[in-house]
């Protein structure tokens, strides 16, 4: 009896799991939502390790491509802050790759992305004798990886010239 119920469970699992397609970890319509912190600040002269905090949204407006908002914060201890707020765009790469070839790249676990960003940068000096801003622009390379396939929260690290830092790390969640 015992042995006949297992059968049926293990036949009935893998005829659930054989109809349930992959998710991938990007496609057109996803909110994304990404908090996370910056190393290696951008701005000022002297000191290239303020902390900073960033966030960013994409929305899904194509199987490759998101669009969506930022900004940033750097607190430079007792002299400076600077402040960077716009928009990014990214084009998810390991998607279309995964996409053309025959192989498994782990599509749903897996999201190599291009970040670009152009916006607005203020830097406030704390004696208030001085304050500059201007536009901004950059570009790097991004990875988001969920731990467990189709779920909704995923780790994600940024490299390249970023509004405020060379480099993040955080977390994402998927929204919709």
């Amino acid at each position: 009896m015992i042995k006949h119920l297992i059968i049926v469970l293990f036949v009935s699992t893998l005829f659930v799991s054989l109809n349930v397609e992959a998710q991938k970890s990007f496609e057109k319509g996803d909110v994304l939502l990404s908090p996370g912190i910056g190393w290696g600040t951008r701005v000022g002269a002297s000191n290239f390790f303020w902390p900073n905090v960033i966030f960013n949204a994409d929305f899904g407006v194509h199987d490759y491509v998101s669009v969506g908002p930022y900004a940033a914060v750097a607190f430079g201890g007792n002299r400076y802050n600077a402040y960077s707020i716009g928009a990014r765009a990214s084009f998810h790469w390991w998607q279309l790759l995964d996409d053309k070839v025959a192989k498994d790249l782990k599509q749903d676990q897996i999201d190599f992305y291009l970040p670009f960003w152009l916006g607005a940068r203020i830097l406030t000096n704390h004696n208030g004798n001085s304050s500059s801003n201007g536009f901004d622009g950059g570009a790097g390379l991004g990875l988001r990886w969920y731990p467990n396939a189709n779920q909704r929260f995923a780790l994600y690290g940024e490299w390249g010239r970023g509004p405020i830092s060379w480099g993040s790390v955080g977390m994402t969640i998927k929204v919709n």
